[in-house]
């Protein structure tokens, strides 16, 4: 999960010759990601639902011309609008019919449409879960590389607050990491506290209060309820801890107590790229190993005890 984007732009490098292939259990958003990863540098995104359609529309369809009083391949406008550098998803992959699998491979393999029209330089990325999955052949593996999707924490956190400015609860993490260790399987389970799960509650929480009753029937843990409105409202604590990291660089400039300005740059900016509570944690972690941060780092620690806001570096909660 945490590694989708820089693959995307490893394949994005050989695309004319490479497909990436994303397998995971459900509710992970690696088709949100592929999105964000478009929408960053600039492609349009094409996505095809592969478990929804017949070879035909893959492919281009036959259809009779009266002038010439024959047959012709008409090619789907979708694919025709599409420019180089462009992301062709095929979506619910490991879902299609043989037949709709063998139409995607023509497109990968000879990047060419049956009407002989060739495609752009495409970056194409298939993506399905292994559960209810057709038996791909060996010649539909072959044309992807394959990468396992696990559930990742600290990077679905990042998106919550760049997608949402929600600074996610330990406690809906620790439910999401529940559930992948679980698994699937159980048949009498219907609401899975997958990321696209929490993300639709999410949605839910924005338009209603904690103690609507739509909570009660739904039957979600009152801890789960808590920690949803908990996290909406500790994105300030973020804000909290951003403002007092401003207050002392400012401090540091009128008063300096640590000698290399260029170190304290650094320093400085690395801090000021944080978006989150949780990439700000990272950072400090990192910085105890680097031997260039170790006259600066105490100070900035002694200060950001003296706010009070040190214990809430440490937790998400």
């Amino acid at each position: 999960m945490k590694n989708i984007k820089h693959l995307l732009d490893v394949v994005d490098g050989v695309r004319d010759h490479v497909a990436l292939g994303l397998m995971s259990d459900p509710g992970l958003s690696k088709t949100a990601q592929v999105k964000q990863w478009a929408e960053e540098n600039g492609r349009t995104y094409c996505e095809l639902i592969i478990s929804q359609r017949m070879p035909s529309e893959i492919s281009g369809m036959p259809m009779p011309v009266s002038d010439s009083r024959t047959m012709e391949i008409f090619d789907f406008q979708t694919l025709l609008n599409l420019q180089d550098g462009d992301v062709l998803a095929f979506d619910e992959f490991t879902n299609g019919n043989i037949q709709t699998l063998n139409a995607c491979l023509t497109l990968i393999q000879e990047r060419t449409m049956l009407s002989g029209k060739k495609l752009p330089s495409l970056v194409i990325v298939a993506m399905g879960n292994p559960q209810g999955r057709c038996e791909l052949l060996p010649q539909t593996k072959q044309r992807f590389w394959w990468v396992d999707v696990v559930w990742d924490a600290p990077t679905w956190t990042r998106y919550m607050h760049q997608t949402w400015g929600i600074q996610v609860s330990k406690t809906l993490t620790d439910a999401i990491s529940d559930q992948y260790q679980r698994g699937f399987a159980a048949a009498t389970e219907y609401n899975y506290m997958t990321p696209r799960t929490v993300e639709n509650l999410f949605r839910i929480a924005t338009n209603i209060k904690d103690d609507e009753p739509f909570w009660e029937v739904s039957n979600l843990p009152t801890l789960f309820v808590t920690a949803l409105y908990d996290s909406m409202s500790n994105t300030s604590t973020f804000k909290k801890v951003a403002d007092k990291i401003g207050e002392w660089f400012e401090s540091e400039n009128e008063n300096p107590t640590v000698s290399d300005d260029v170190t304290k740059l650094a320093f400085m900016t690395e801090l000021l790229d944080a978006s989150s509570i949780v990439e700000f944690r990272e950072f400090l972690q990192s910085a105890e190993t680097r031997p260039e941060y170790a006259a600066i780092l105490p100070e900035f620690m002694a200060y950001l005890k003296s706010t009070g806001l040190d214990e809430k570096v440490k937790s998400n909660d």
